[in-house]
């Protein structure tokens, strides 16, 4: 008998390699830097990306870890807000729902 989750969707590997090579999340710096243009704080623009992603907001947990994230030494907030946005884009959240 098959332990697997119903709601814990498995991308494939025709799933995974479109998603890769796709021309918006090849980009995704730049798209999150749109996304976050006007946000004061990392917190803010995690919000933002949350929103447009997936439609609601982010859970404490979730502003307080990707701010840790965004903030960890040598980061830039230019590439850690397109991290985020190219992991919320793969989640599986994200790809059963849109």
């Amino acid at each position: 008998m098959d332990d697997a989750n119903p709601l814990e969707y498995q991308n494939g590997i025709p799933q995974a390699l479109r998603m890769m090579n796709s021309p918006f999340t090849a980009k995704s710096d730049v798209t999150a830097g749109q996304i976050t243009a006007g946000a004061k704080s990392p917190a803010d623009a995690i919000e933002a990306i949350y929103l447009t992603t997936l439609a609601r907001r982010p859970s404490q947990r979730e502003t307080e870890r990707l701010s840790n994230y965004v903030n960890r030494p040598g980061a830039t907030t230019r590439t850690a807000y397109g991290d985020i946005l190219w992991a919320l884009m793969n989640s599986s959240e994200f790809v059963l729902n849109h």
